[in-house]
């Protein structure tokens, strides 16, 4: 078992590492979702043009706002860039950073530089990569720098990149700043630092060292689906009123503002944690990786490696010896399911507090995968034992009496005890087995008796076996067999049951004379006793040593019916509730009423071989 473990393990890990990056993306998101909703820091505030400002300015001529009928198309003016740069002046931002390019010259820089100028206080302007693995901007690896005039307005202007990875069909998890990382290949453009990690520095934010990528992932760390973070339309900063009742409530003094397009058809939505079917707008993950930069509360997953295979690998070893410890394969499953829970909820902890994510999803799948393994080879085994069981006990028991013991192997409990049933007793004896066995004695031919016993053992134990009869036990050269316990077809039928058998295995024995003759070998005679009446049948003897077996008058009175058998000389006798059962007093004949001892008079009747030719039993 250990053996094939780490085998399936191994290639579980290292066959299928697509599979477990995708898992593994999957499980952080479902992780953040879990935790729940984080408070967004109130001083980052998303100036956003989206669908509100965009219908609004649709129906601006209706007020005496020239200035606003420029916000019904997208891009909008850049004259009109520097008049919300000076109103973002007159609010006392701290800083302004814009997820929006501007690499083009356009009419009006002159006006949004000299805005950006008179602002005097940091402004980050956006920077694209051109990404071969995507098409937004093109298929020739280049940097999409700002416009020179904007980028050289104010010594307060920096650039910082806008690429994320995971676009619409991806899932964003990474922070920006990490992007180089992941495409290493843009080294060779020397881009400048991401948009967030930008806006950190020029703010006061003291740099922080990218932890070593062949170790850790830096992933975001989402506050919670998008609008979690303080969102202003242009709008309300365009239209007077709007822009009044903000300048009374000075929301935005010292706030660090980032600007963005959110509207449908600039298709600027990632799927996120908390956003996967709706999306996140770029400008608010770039608000959360602003926010985790301040708040250091970067996630660090720590990536899959050699050590970690090898340390999954141990892990796997030690977890599949505990668990063949146990014996019961639902208790097997219910400790890997524990165990993968307990590792869950540890990681939730260390993300919460700690900002730390193991791989669970290779530690979690790796604890499956035994665990399912460990359960499935417990199931097997112990159906082969039971298999084993029920082979070895239907060596010692009768095919009825092994399914009453083993018809709930989960809880099979021998204990003593009994019931009373109504049943026909049969009894076979050889005629002259002890003269047998003392001239085989003499003869030194024990082995050749008891090979010839045990052929006859076992061609008539088939017979009633057939016929439905419950094989007690071997008394000898006797075999003791009864029909209607612990199963009861009817006591006429249980009665005519026993006829046939009785019947049946003395045709067998002709067939065994024949053979046996053949050979040069003695033929045997045997005679077959029926009785009828109530029994005890269950577990008799002591808790350490019991027997399923009968007792009773109808046991005790067969024994006695044997010498009277044996004096006429006939191959069958039967009990005259026997024959009034079976329904066959026509064809027998009666032997006569004998006083049998501790019993009162019985009627004894003579069964011949014939007795079936006529009556078939139902």
């Amino acid at each position: 078992m250990l053996p094939l473990t780490l085998s399936a393990s191994a290639i579980l890990l290292f066959g299928f590492q697509a599979s477990f990056r995708q898992l593994a993306g999957w499980s952080v998101d479902r992780l953040q979702e879990g935790l729940g909703s984080q408070s967004a820091p109130e001083n980052i505030i998303l100036l956003t043009y989206d669908d509100y400002t965009k219908n609004q300015a649709g129906a601006a001529d209706l007020l005496d706002q020239p200035l606003l009928l420029d916000l019904a198309e997208w891009p909008i003016p850049r004259s009109l860039w520097g008049v919300m740069i000076d109103r973002l002046a007159e609010l006392h931002v701290k800083a302004i950073g814009f997820d929006v390019m501007f690499d083009l010259p356009r009419e009006g820089d002159l006006r949004f530089a000299q805005a950006i100028q008179n602002f005097g206080k940091p402004v980050v302007l956006a920077t694209g990569i051109d990404d071969p693995d995507r098409t937004e901007f093109g298929s020739i690896s280049s940097l999409y720098r700002p416009n020179l005039s904007l980028l050289f307005a104010s010594p307060f202007v920096r650039e910082g990149h806008i690429a994320v990875l995971g676009s619409v069909g991806g899932v964003v998890r990474t922070s920006p700043r990490t992007f180089i990382d992941f495409k290493p290949y843009f080294e060779a453009l020397d881009p400048p630092l991401s948009l967030s990690e930008q806006m950190h520095l020029v703010t006061g934010g003291q740099s922080q060292p990218k932890p070593s990528f062949k170790t850790w992932v830096e992933l975001l760390n989402f506050y919670g689906p998008p609008g979690s973070f303080k969102t202003i339309s242009l709008w309300q900063l365009m239209e007077d009123q709007s822009y009044a009742r903000l300048q009374r409530k000075g929301i935005f003094r010292d706030a660090t503002v980032l600007i963005g397009n959110t509207t449908m058809e600039i298709r600027d939505l990632h799927p996120t944690a908390f956003a996967r079917i709706e999306g996140m707008p770029g400008v608010e993950i770039h608000a959360t990786a602003l926010a985790n930069l301040r708040d250091n509360n970067q996630l660090l997953l720590l990536r899959f490696n050699g050590l970690i295979a090898i340390l999954l690998l141990v892990w796997s070893g030690v977890l599949i010896v505990i668990l063949q410890s146990i014996e019961r394969p639902e208790r097997r499953i219910f400790l890997a399911t524990l165990l993968t829970s307990l590792m869950i909820g540890g990681t939730a902890l260390m993300a919460r507090y700690h900002y730390i994510l193991p791989p669970i999803a290779h530690l979690s799948s790796t604890t499956m995968l035994v665990g399912l393994l460990s359960t499935v080879e417990g199931v097997v085994r112990v159906q082969l034992s039971r298999q084993r069981l029920r082979s070895t006990l239907s060596k010692y028991l009768s095919p009825t009496v092994m399914a009453e013991l083993t018809k709930d192997m989960d809880r099979l409990q021998v204990d003593l005890g009994g019931k009373a049933y109504d049943v026909i007793v049969l009894m076979t004896d050889i005629r002259g087995f002890t003269s047998k066995t003392t001239q085989s004695t003499e003869e030194g031919t024990v082995s050749e008796l008891v090979d010839r016993l045990n052929t006859y053992f076992t061609a008539i134990v088939e017979d009633l076996i057939e016929m439905g009869a419950t094989v007690d036990k071997y008394i000898g050269d006797a075999v003791l067999a009864y029909f209607g316990a612990p199963l009861s077809k009817g006591s006429e039928l249980d009665a005519r049951h026993a006829v046939e058998a009785a019947v049946r295995v003395c045709h067998t024995l002709e067939v065994l004379n024949q053979a046996w003759t053949a050979q040069g070998l003695d033929p045997w005679e045997h005679v077959v006793i029926l009785s009828a009446g109530s029994v005890i049948c269950g577990n008799i003897g002591s808790p350490k040593r019991l027997d399923y077996t009968v007792i009773g008058d109808a046991v005790n009175r067969v024994s006695r019916m044997e010498s009277i058998a044996k004096q006429y000389e006939c191959q069958i006798a039967a009990s005259e509730q026997v024959v009034t059962l079976s329904k066959i007093r026509t064809k027998v004949e009666k032997l006569g009423d004998f006083s049998l001892r501790g019993q009162t008079t019985q009627s004894v009747y003579a069964i011949p071989l014939t007795v079936l030719d006529d009556v078939s039993p139902s």
